[in-house]
């Protein structure tokens, strides 16, 4: 899922896993302790803002709640 949803797509892996600890906190990247549900919600949200086909810069992270 994550694989084809995120890296797959273009976008970097290392980006979705800063993502992922901003929306759990420390060992967020840890997609273990994620429900299906919730890892699909939350790569539909990063789509929804990092998404367009190109990948993320990786050494940019904004908070897409605060643009």
């Amino acid at each position: 899922m994550v694989k084809n949803d995120v890296v797959d797509f273009g976008f970097g892996k290392d980006h979705f896993n800063e993502y992922l600890i901003y929306k759990r906190g420390e060992g967020g990247e840890d997609i273990d302790g994620w429900t299906v549900e919730d890892l699909q919600a939350v790569i539909a949200e990063y789509n929804h803002y990092y998404g367009g086909g190109e990948a993320a810069p990786e050494e940019t992270y904004d908070n897409p709640d605060e643009t």
